[in-house]
This record gives C-alpha cells, sequence and structure tokens, in this order.
C-alpha cells in the first residue's frame, strides 16, 4: 500500500481509496463530481462507499457527514464478510454503538 499526496493521484495508474469529508478533502469532490458548494451535503450520522470505474482503474470514496462517521464505516467495512459490500454505492447510517448499512446497489 502506498500513500500519495493528491496532486500525485492524476499521475498513477493504480486503484486509489479516497477517505474524507468533501469540504476538506477536494479529492472526494472530485471523484464524486460535486461542485465546492456542495461539499456540505450530508445528514449527521451518514456515510457514503462509492466505487468508480475510471480510465481502467477502480477508485472507491468513503465519505460523510464527519472524519468520526468516515472512521466507523471503515471499521463496518473492515469486519464484515465481502457479500454485504457488493453493488457500487452504500449508504451507512453511524447513528449509536454499532454502525449499519442502509442501502446499497
Amino acid at each position: 500500500v502506498e500513500t500519495i499526496l493528491s496532486k500525485e493521484v492524476g499521475s498513477t495508474n493504480a486503484d486509489i481509496i479516497i477517505i474524507g469529508v468533501p469540504c476538506i478533502n477536494p479529492l472526494v469532490n472530485t471523484a464524486l463530481k460535486l461542485s465546492s458548494s456542495q461539499c456540505d451535503i450530508f445528514e449527521p450520522n451518514s456515510v457514503e462507499i462509492t466505487l468508480l470505474p475510471q480510465d481502467g482503474r477502480e477508485i472507491v470514496v468513503l465519505t460523510g457527514y464527519s472524519s468520526e462517521n468516515i472512521k466507523k464505516a471503515v471499521d463496518l467495512l473492515v469486519n464484515h464478510e465481502e457479500s454485504l459490500l457488493l453493488g457500487k454505492h452504500m449508504k451507512v447510517n453511524t447513528a449509536g454503538s454499532k454502525p449499519s448499512i442502509d442501502s446499497y446497489s
């Protein structure tokens, strides 16, 4: 696994995982095609995980209301079977002590 700076993303052909809140990480906005005015679009306790095939690589975007919420969603991904993660878009509710998958498609 390699960590790269945001300015280096365009020069790599590798698969990428982008993690962050849209208002803080502009790569989230770029990957999801959001304008800078759309950076505050999530409700509290809301996280979205999106798989984007792009230019022969896979980009996974983990974004949501806050970095605390995103960390809970990452824990959900790490601790569940792969069969739960089918699809290209998943909404996660991070309210309470245990996050849950609201929907995926």
